[in-house]
């Protein structure tokens, strides 16, 4: 999406599940459950977009994901891990490397 002389993208940042208690609080179930089904351990799909910027003079990245690589094994499985984030792939299809990010 191109806004004034900004470039703006979404890229892939990892999806996990969050307890549906945690993310809604005391909204009752019955209110968010039909849009956003729980599984088994209750947990709501969550899937993070970090954003980034292209100023033409700057690249700058709102948000960086997940994480690769940096969880344990228990909180993988704690948090739902299905994917952890691919920034350094997102970052390839715009011919952008992490060294290329100048703000986060």
């Amino acid at each position: 999406m191109k806004i004034g002389h900004f470039q703006i993208d979404a890229l892939n940042g990892g999806f996990t599940q969050m307890d549906g208690g945690a993310i809604f609080g005391v909204v009752p179930k019955p209110l968010w459950e039909k849009r956003y089904p729980v599984n088994s351990n209750n947990q709501v799909p969550l899937v993070t977009h970090p954003i980034l910027i292209r100023t033409g003079e700057k690249n700058i990245l709102i948000d960086a994901g997940i994480g690769n690589g940096k969880l344990t094994d228990k909180q993988l499985r704690n948090y739902g891990v299905k994917e952890e984030s691919s920034i350094v792939d997102s970052l390839k299809m715009y011919n952008l490397t992490p060294d290329d990010i100048d703000l986060v």
